[in-house]
């Protein structure tokens, strides 16, 4: 994908947009029509009737009412008209920011990636139950200090960041196409992975300056939120003491309003004071929501300088359904921290991966369901065959009540097959349709080094094999998806201890490669 394409997208996705919102007004206006004229055919005589009990118009007021009754109905009914309005001035400047924003990317401005939301635009509420319908995906990006949100398929996230963060998308492609079109695989480059020790020297050369300032603006911005907190923690506290106690400052309407907006004024200062303190702060290269962008592709690089990686991408709807791991639904998905490269000539990609799921027809309150939250690792089999393998760690029942709802959406197609090696079978159900091939692949010495695997990763490691790949998809949090948002980093400590963690959990990813011995002729007989 280049950015003319990604424009053409985000434009058609937006006319769409545009469509269901003016299909939304006039079908709202077209109720409401039909609404007034019901209730001035059925509603009004009773209604006339109701009032006119209580008197003339001055009785209507000494009871309360006013005059206003007469503007209830039309004023009820113009509010429904609020929300779709809104959108409807959102959607009118829409084409002008997306012109802009393809404007200043061809000119050279940096993207920055914020995240991507999903907005239902037409629901349905009927009484605890809402029908969402017409979603529309937004990408939210930040270019030159103003934020815009483009309209865009969710299956098309991850193509279009890669495109705004200036990925090498050939290079993408590529890999992509040796993965899962069975290309010759053209790169063959030797990665001989360092040892920890000789990484830490290397990062201590490299990052601490830049790790030490992080650290330092991290501290800061989380004391500053915290004296945020404390302060309005006190206010609501005080104000609920005073109030309790009958004191006079309650009694005079305006004083009570001096002292609401004078808190009100208070706290727009310090949000603007803090907001200028971690300009500066990030000014000085202490920006601890960079970390990932500064230090990761730099780590990655230690590696492999040949490997790359994208902070805000992951894998797409297509290849997660190739997988096979999961039941064929309309998944969302997010996540991150995408590394794609070829180690010891086998094409691997990795990324870290959420999978949620909600269904139209759901109780509003009800939270999404969370599939899968974890790491995604693809690597090339050099076996091709027909079929499809799946693999699932075994979980006692304690074990089960700890895990998210990956349970309930597992796929198992093909028959249940059992293999001769017992302790394999206490960890793993293994299904296929093809037993001879199920027997084929899972070699003795293949099930040895996926059981080292499973219990490295404390039993949360789910496996697919088919025609060209091996998913590894292990359900659990790692170093990497550490501080995801802005948010959460705040809340991370940013040292050299985390560098090791992931440098160490990053080749361990690789060498599932030489543990599987991916690389090795035996499989290409």
């Amino acid at each position: 994908m280049n950015i003319d394409e990604a424009k053409q997208i985000i434009t058609r996705e937006s006319d769409y947009e545009r469509k269901i919102v003016v299909r939304n007004i006039i079908l709202i206006i077209i109720l409401i029509i039909v609404i007034i004229g019901l209730v001035i055919k059925y509603a009004m005589p009773q209604l006339k009737g109701y009032i006119s009990g209580f008197g003339s118009d001055e009785n209507l007021n000494s009871q309360g009412f006013g005059a206003y009754y007469k503007f209830i109905v039309p004023v009820i009914l113009l509010l429904a008209l609020i929300n779709p309005i809104k959108n409807l001035i959102a959607i009118k400047n829409r084409r002008k920011h997306i012109e802009k924003v393809f404007g200043l990317l061809s000119a050279g401005n940096e993207c920055q990636i914020h995240g991507n939301h999903t907005k239902y635009l037409t629901i349905i509420a009927l009484a605890k139950i809402k029908f969402s319908l017409n979603p529309v995906h937004y990408l939210e990006i930040g270019i030159n200090s103003k934020n815009y949100a483009l309209p865009l398929p969710e299956n098309y996230v991850p193509d279009v960041v890669r495109v705004f963060s200036n990925a090498n998308t050939a290079y993408f492609q590529e890999v992509i196409s040796e993965l899962y079109n069975d290309s010759e695989i053209k790169e063959n480059y030797k990665t001989d992975l360092k040892p920890l020790n000789e990484f830490q020297s290397f990062a201590q050369n490299e990052f601490a300056t830049e790790i030490a300032q992080m650290e330092r603006g991290r501290g800061k911005s989380k004391n500053m939120i915290y004296l945020q907190t404390i302060i309005a923690i006190a206010f609501v506290g005080g104000f609920v003491y005073l109030s309790s106690t009958g004191t006079s400052l309650f009694t005079n309407s305006n004083q009570l309003m001096f002292i609401i907006g004078g808190f009100l004024l208070f706290t727009l200062i310090l949000g603007y004071g803090f907001k200028f303190y971690h300009q500066k702060t990030a000014s000085a290269g202490g920006n601890y929501l960079d970390f990932k962008k500064a230090i990761l592709s730099r780590l990655v690089a230690f590696v492999n300088p040949k490997f790359h990686y994208i902070e805000k991408t992951y894998i797409g709807i297509d290849e997660l359904n190739h997988s096979n791991l999961f039941e064929d639904k309309n998944y969302s998905l997010s996540g991150g921290d995408q590394i794609i490269g070829h180690y010891n000539g086998v094409a691997f990609q990795s990324c870290n991966l959420t999978i949620s799921y909600r269904p139209n027809f759901s109780n509003e309150k009800t939270p999404d369901d969370v599939v899968f939250s974890g790491n995604y690792f693809v690597a090339r089999f050099p076996k091709k065959f027909n079929g499809n393998i799946i693999i699932h760690p075994k979980k006692g029942f304690f074990g089960s009540l700890k895990s998210n709802d990956i349970a309930d959406y597992l796929k198992t197609s093909g028959d249940k097959i059992r293999l001769e090696d017992p302790e394999f079978q206490k960890q793993f159900e293994v299904y296929c349709d093809d037993q001879i091939l199920a027997r084929y692949i899972l070699t003795p010495a293949f099930m040895e080094r996926l059981k080292e695997i499973n219990v490295r990763n404390k039993g949360e490691v789910y496996i697919s094999i088919n025609e060209s790949n091996i998913v590894i998809a292990t359900n659990r949090t790692n170093a990497i998806s550490r501080g995801g948002s802005g948010i959460d980093m705040l809340y991370v400590k940013i040292n050299m201890e985390l560098l090791d963690d992931i440098y160490t959990e990053l080749t361990e990813q690789l060498t599932v490669i030489d543990t599987l011995k991916l690389n090795d002729n035996i499989w290409r007989n």
